[in-house]
Formats: structure tokens, sequence, C-alpha cells
């Protein structure tokens, strides 16, 4: 790694490295003619996280070795013909989108470099303006000293006028040296103005470059969306098996094909939310909200769930709640089926339990399980985005690690925030508090609370519609 790359966290690695083997598994135990091709833009998009420009074409080559490989030992599918120019058109897109990458790196590291070497600078002009400023500091005590031994000694100066008129003219000597380092100091500072104008200059082409980052995330996602859900839909269709012409084991390819297309989906999603929050384009759009209608929601949605992994699962309003809230519908019932799925997901026995109560001028939502729980010192890891709190556990129970970092944002946004209580072994309780009624410019204040935690996230609940005949 150079001094101008920045130190990439290891689980990118490992997400592209395994995101590359399930892809070539699924690719591998799917007909040839079916577009799991796609799944490879996964550790391609991957590599937008990293440093090193070489990454994103190692990548798009073994990408484009894995097709390869898949295409002679896949399953016999549609026409070979068809099956190469879709194969093709996979690496084209692999290939595209490696190249961005590349580019989207190297702009950021020579950007990096520039902003060093603007800083080099800058700091050797400082040294040596500090440097002559003490030559004429020591010029001006030798001057002082000078005139002291004149005062004390202008008997011996009038006998030594020869003496004094050579003192004067090194005197003058010295004056005309000063006024060159004044000069000199003049055109340092000019340059040290010349060199902030410069540093501000390449500052705001760092941020454009973000912002153009973050544009081309999102254009990219949504993209993506269009032709995976056409995938979505036709996997769903071909798991369905409505006509009963595929085999068992082609219906559970279909399956796989549609579950992984779903967890690209969400992906997808995350990463959308990422660029939207960095580039500020979140609206909360407050309205009343009924308590019981969002809580038999809920109960609805997660009880079935509890029921399937033979949990408890339960609900308790407070007498004393108010009948309505006033917030953002979407993004409160976001945060609540974050929590809740996250507390289902993480405990295998006991129970899950959704606590509705008032708190002065506010409404707690607390979400209690007796899952695994989280150590002290992972409190805060946890809300950090791509993480979780160790890598056994992305293992057990998979998750991309942005769902509490998205749920704490959402928070904010909100104008409330998320409190945990949590010790392993001992389950955890999620809290969240927000007002009853958001005060003037609660989007604005939100705003400016989610973008002191970067990066957030707005999570958009886009879910793909089970198909008519299931």
């Amino acid at each position: 790694m150079t001094r101008f790359e920045a130190a990439t966290h290891p689980g990118i690695y490992w997400a592209i490295a395994l995101s590359i083997a399930v892809v070539f598994v699924v690719d591998l135990q799917t007909p040839i003619g079916v577009a799991t091709w796609m799944l490879y833009l996964i550790p391609v998009m991957l590599c937008f996280f990293v440093w090193r420009p070489w990454v994103p074409l190692a990548v798009a080559g073994v990408s484009t070795l894995l097709l390869v490989i898949d295409y002679f030992f896949s399953a016999p599918g549609i026409a070979t013909n068809i099956a190469l120019g879709n194969r093709a058109m996979g690496l084209l897109v692999i290939w595209v989108s490696a190249l961005q990458a590349r580019h989207i790196i190297g702009s950021r590291l020579s950007l990096r470099q520039q902003d060093w070497i603007l800083r080099s600078e800058r700091e050797q002009l400082l040294r040596a303006t500090q440097t002559q400023a003490e030559e004429l500091q020591a010029r001006q005590e030798e001057l002082r000293v000078a005139n002291e031994e004149r005062l004390s000694q202008s008997d011996i100066l009038r006998e030594s006028r020869a003496r004094l008129e050579t003192q004067q003219a090194e005197l003058e000597q010295t004056h005309l040296r000063l006024e060159e380092h004044a000069q000199r100091l003049a055109r340092q500072n000019e340059q040290l103005a010349d060199a902030k104008r410069d540093i501000d200059h390449k500052a705001e082409a760092l941020a454009r470059a973000n912002q153009y980052k973050s544009e081309f995330l999102a254009n990219m996602s949504h993209e993506l969306r269009t032709p995976l859900n056409s995938a979505l839909i036709l996997s769903k269709l071909l798991a369905d098996n409505q006509q009963e012409n595929l085999t068992p084991e082609q219906v559970k390819f279909a399956r796989s094909i549609y579950s992984a297309g779903n967890d690209l989906l969400e992906l997808i999603n995350d990463i959308l939310d990422l660029a939207k929050i960095e580039a500020r384009k979140v609206e909360i759009r407050n309205q009343p909200i009924e308590l019981d209608a969002l809580v038999d929601g809920l109960a609805q949605t997660f009880r079935p769930l509890a029921e399937q992994k033979r949990i408890g699962f339960s609900i308790e309003v407070a007498p004393d709640l108010p009948s309505t809230v006033e917030s953002d519908s979407q993004r409160l019932r976001q945060v609540l089926k974050n929590l809740l799925a996250n507390a289902v997901k993480f405990t295998e026995r006991g129970s899950v339990a959704l606590t509705v109560s008032a708190r002065g001028e506010q409404i707690e939502f607390a979400v209690r399980d007796t899952g695994i729980g989280i150590a002290p010192e992972q409190h805060d890891v946890i809300f950090e985005p791509f993480r979780q709190a160790d890598g056994t556990t992305n293992r057990r129970f998979g998750g991309a690690g942005l769902g509490l970092s998205i749920a704490r944002e959402l928070a904010h946004l909100l104008g409330g925030r998320i409190e945990l209580q949590s010790a392993p072994g001992r389950g955890s309780t999620f809290r969240l508090r927000v007002p009853k009624a958001p005060p003037r410019d609660a989007a604005d204040q939100g705003m400016g609370l989610a973008l002191q935690w970067p990066p957030a996230a707005i999570v958009v609940d886009m879910k793909l519609p089970d198909h008519p005949g299931s």
C-alpha cells in the first residue's frame, strides 16, 4: 500500500472473495441461459470501497474466468448461441463497471497525492519563514547591543571617527539586508496565500468527486434494479412451477436464484440509501400515525416468523399512550421492522417482546430479546456501516451490516435516538425514542444530526410482490 492509499477494512476484501465464490457456485449449479452472471456485479460494486486501483480489474478478470468455466461446466439450458451472447453481455457490463471503479479509485488517489504535495510545500514555506524571522530578530538584537555600546563609548567614538564611519557603512549594509529580508517575507506571504487558495480548490474538487461517486452509485443502483426485478419475477414463476413441467431439482435452483436475487436487491437498496444520505437527498414527511394500526401491522409481520422459529413473541402497549403520534410513517415502520427482524434473527430460543410506552414528550418502543447478546465494547461498532459484532455473527446469521446504521440515522432524522442495553448471553434491548409531535424544522434538525455519523443511510422499503398464483 502506497502512502496515498487509505486503509481498507479487511472485511471488504473478504466480502469480495466470498461473493465471487458464492456466485460461482450458484452459476455452476444453474443451467446455461439463466442470467446469474449479473450476480458477479456484487464483487465489482464492492470494489468502489477499496483504495487499490488494481482490485477492480483483478475482480473483473476472476469473474471473467469463472464465467467461462461456468459456461463449459454448467448444466445445459437454452440455445448455445443465446447463452454465449448472454455471457458476452455480462462480461461487457462487468468490465465497464470495473474500469469505472478503477477510474474513481485513481481519481481519489490523485487528489490525495496532490493534497499531500501542497501540504509539504506549505510546511517548507512555513519553516523557511520561521528561520528568516529568527534571523531578523537576531539582527535586531545585534543592532540594539551596538547602539548601547555607542552610547557608553561616546568619547571613544569621537576619537575614532573613521571607525564610526566604517560601522555606519556596515549598518547601512545591514539595513539593506533587512529590507531584502522584508521583501522576501512579503513574497513568501503571497506564496502562502496562493498555496491556501490551491488547497481550497483541491478541497472543492474532492467534494465534487465524492458527489459524483454518490450520484454514480445512485444511478447504477437504479439501472441494476430493472433487470434484477425481471430476473426475480422469472425465477419466482419457475419456482412456483404452476404447469408442473420442472423437476424438483430445477425448482430448487429457481428458488435459489430468487433468494439470491432478493439478497442482491436488498444490498442495492442499501447502497442507494448510502448514496442518498451522502448527497443529502432525504425527505421527512410527518403525518398522524395510528399507534394501534402500527402495532397490529408489526404483529402480523413478525408473529409468524417467531412461530416458525418456535420462539415467543409478545407486544405490550401502555394504557396511557395517545392514540396517534405525528411522524414519518414509512421511516418509523422501517426502524421498528429492522429492530424486530434483528431480534427474531438473533434469538434461537426464548422470546422477543415489543413494549410501547410514553416517556414525557416522547414515545418509547423497546424491543427485547433473549438472543446471543452483544459485548459492551461492541455497542458502538454494530452501528457502523458494514460492521457486525464479530465475524462469526456474519457467517451464522448473514447480513451486510448496514441495518443498525440505517436505523440509527433514521431515528436521528425523526428527531429521536436509539439506545442499546445488552450483554453476551443475556439478550439485548433496543429502545427507540421519538417525539410525539416533531418540532418546527424537525427535518432540518434531523438532517444535521444524521450528518454527524458518516456514512449514513435511509432505507427504501422496496419489496417484490409475490406472484398472484403463489
